[in-house]
């Protein structure tokens, strides 16, 4: 999961911007503890998702070309499909749990009609029945945004804007132009605290906006916003002015916005302020009205989130005509309704969607709506799948699991010697307090007060938005209470991720997570350890990267760690960031090593401490040596590891990823982490000469 979580999940409970997880965007006899969790066969060109020896091409040496040597065949046969813009073993994961998710919808849709009011039940079926029905959705075409924006067009004055802006962060549930939000306080996660936070931008990197090679994004966008403005009903001879405004104006945001490398230190990101700075910073906002309509107290201190960002906002509220600013807000309502409109303004993103990724082909209908359902009833929807489709067995072994990886990971700190003894004490104790949960949260979001129509699929929209976000507004000046596995792009249940959290020191393991590749319940010992192992691993490892390690066992924003060990750490990271600057992942195209270095750190922490894990087991398990399949069982934890990430993708798609995304692509997870396990090289025989090998002195020590 990426190191910027710790922002995601700030501006997430804030004002509902989200990221990236531990992904970037075994055969069937492993998976068949529960009904609909066996994949269809051929699903994965016609290889079994799970680990397996015929991905391999034993042609290829491992010491010469690892990827080749593990997935080589599986390479040869896959192709991109053109709804994606990339493909890996996960891809067929992800396909599975969507085909297990739409069974449920279709079954909820059928049977919510009798359904108790409020229930699950009757909120996820109703909530895809009104998706679905696209005659309804078609003859009203863009008119359920026309009430919004005639509000819009009835603001005349500071005050005015300021309570709009309010207001549509409410029934929008984010930051519409800027925003605020309840957010548990960085410094002090015993309490609440309001941030204030700069507006979303519509494309998802800066350098979309600002990159001379992203120039076709930007002519794709431009018309898109031109054609969506026109199919609202906004004359074609305004629609394309309009949309050069908008575009204008998102990009001196985007030029003031954090670069992702320096987003990964929060103290560059955030700023604490009193209300009076803030009234101050935002002159040209009437902050006292925007606070007042969200309910928010206008005094005390506040977080501000992207502060140069939102100083470009208030200085474009006073160089812009107020017409130019209710257009722009018009256009951000229009966009965020463009789902749940009629399906045309949905065709419209295919130009746009090919320019970002390559991506040929739109997502099916009834996927798009499933997506829907999931971003707003995820705990509803969580609570009908995990109960369909994820047994206790499962759980019960991966919480076991946990444990083994967690006590790996504990006695590499308790033989540490680089750390001076105060701050290994507390990275011990930080690690003995991470929270690590399985499956499905402790407590469901209670969402029975909220009023979902079968026949209203945009006022569903506004409903539920609303209803969550004064949920979030009302928690300030009460006791932090944590909402798991309630980020719809990381960790719902029916999400396929993991992820950690350095502002709660806890980890949520989804339970549609929970299958082949990266957990086969009737996979071997090695396997497991170096499937879903590693990824227990490398969210552990993420509490104590360049980011993580900001965050205490609490998860307070708070330096526990010593000048000298701080110095230490960079030392140490240096040929982390070398190893990844050094590789070229398209011609002319190198990753950013600063970028990457939270995944790949976590990636080499994951897969050390799961090797460790499986040595310990194979010591006191004898029994449990054996070769299968002419492969140790180090050889298959390796190989294992490396089949997870094999992938292909469009090469829009991987400059795009590589500019902006934090995960590394998938065959260079498959080689560095392995290159920094010693257990590799004694595994295969690998050699100084050979391609794979990297000296000891290079290779990466940290934890």
């Amino acid at each position: 999961m990426t190191d910027r979580r710790w922002i995601h999940r700030l501006i997430a409970l804030a004002c509902a911007t989200l990221g990236a997880g531990f992904l970037t965007p075994g055969d069937a006899a492993d998976n068949t503890q529960a009904p609909g969790r066996t994949a269809p066969a051929g699903s994965n060109f016609g290889f079994p998702l799970s680990f397996d020896p015929s991905k391999m091409d034993v042609a290829v040496t491992p010491g010469q070309d690892f990827p080749r040597h593990a997935a080589g065949r599986w390479l040869d046969a896959a192709t991109v499909p053109a709804d994606r813009p990339y493909v890996s073993g996960v891809i067929p994961m992800v396909k599975h749990v969507e085909d297990q998710v739409a069974d449920l919808l279709g079954d909820a849709m059928a049977r919510s009609p009798g359904a108790t009011r409020g229930s699950a039940l009757q909120l996820v079926g109703d909530f895809y029945a009104s998706g679905m029905d696209v005659a309804h959705r078609q003859s009203l075409g863009a008119e359920p945004v026309k009430p919004l924006w005639t509000r819009i067009d009835g603001i005349g004055d500071a005050a005015a804007l300021a309570r709009m802006i309010g207001q549509l962060g409410i029934t929008h549930n984010g930051t519409v132009l800027l925003g605020a939000g309840v957010i548990p306080d960085l410094e002090d996660p015993t309490r609440y605290i309001v941030a204030v936070v700069d507006g979303e931008l519509a494309l998802p990197s800066t350098a979309d906006y600002l990159a001379p090679e992203r120039a076709g994004v930007r002519s794709a966008y431009l018309g898109y916003i031109t054609d969506a403005l026109v199919m609202a009903g906004v004359p074609a001879q305004d629609a394309g002015a309009r949309a050069a405004k908008v575009l204008e104006m998102e990009t001196r945001v985007a030029a003031k916005r954090v670069t992702p490398e320096r987003a990964r230190d929060p103290h560059n990101v955030v700023r604490r302020m009193s209300f009076a700075a803030l009234k101050t910073l935002l002159g040209n906002v009437d902050v006292e009205s925007m606070f007042q309509a969200m309910g928010l107290p206008a005094r005390g201190e506040v977080l501000v989130v992207e502060g140069a960002a939102l100083e470009e906002r208030n200085a474009m509220l006073a160089q812009y005509p107020l017409q130019d600013t209710r257009d722009f807000l018009k256009w951000e309502v229009l966009r965020r309704a463009v789902p749940y409109l009629s399906p045309g303004f949905m065709d419209l993103q295919a130009g746009l969607i090919k320019a970002m990724t390559g991506q040929t082909q739109m997502a099916a209908l009834p996927q798009r709506v499933g997506a829907e359902v999931a971003n707003l009833l995820g705990h509803p929807l969580g609570r009908l799948y995990v109960a369909r489709y994820f047994p206790a067995h499962d759980k019960a072994e991966v919480d076991h699991l946990v444990g083994l990886i967690r006590k790996e990971f504990r006695n590499r700190l308790v033989r540490n010697t680089w750390l001076s003894p105060a701050t290994r004490a507390r990275a011990i104790d930080k690690l003995d307090r991470m929270r690590i949960t399985v499956g499905y949260p402790e407590r469901w979001i209670d969402y029975t007060s909220v009023d979902v129509r079968r026949d209203d699929y945009h006022g569903n929209l506004l409903r539920l938005n609303t209803f969550l976000g004064r949920r979030n507004l009302m928690r300030l000046g009460k006791p932090v209470a944590e909402d798991s596995f309630a980020d719809p792009r990381h960790n719902l249940p029916t999400v396929v991720n993991a992820g950690y959290d350095g502002t709660r020191n806890a980890i949520e393991i989804p339970a549609a997570f929970l299958q082949p590749p990266f957990y086969a319940p009737k996979a071997d010992v090695a396997v497991k350890m170096c499937t879903m192992g590693a990824v227990i691993g490398h969210e552990m490892t993420h509490g104590f990267d360049a980011t993580g390690r900001l965050f205490d066992a609490k998860g307070a924003m708070r330096d526990w760690w010593t000048a000298i060990d701080a110095r230490a750490f960079a030392e140490r990271s240096r040929n982390l960031i070398a190893q990844a600057a050094a590789f070229e992942a398209l011609p002319g195209v190198r990753l950013n090593g600063n970028l990457t270095a939270g995944e790949n750190l976590a990636d080499i922490g994951g897969l050390n401490f799961a090797y460790d894990a499986l040595q310990r087991h194979l010591k006191s398990h004898p029994g449990a040596r054996r070769v299968i399949d002419g492969f140790t069982p180090e050889q298959r934890c390796f190989l294992a590891w490396g089949q997870n990430w094999a992938d292909k993708s469009n090469a829009d798609f991987q400059r795009q990823t590589i500019a902006n995304d934090p995960h590394p692509p998938g065959v260079y997870r498959m080689i560095a982490p392995a290159q920094n396990t010693n257990g590799f090289y004694a595994a295969f025989g690998i050699r100084p000469g050979d391609r794979m090998w990297r000296d000891p002195k290079d290779r990466v020590s940290i934890w």
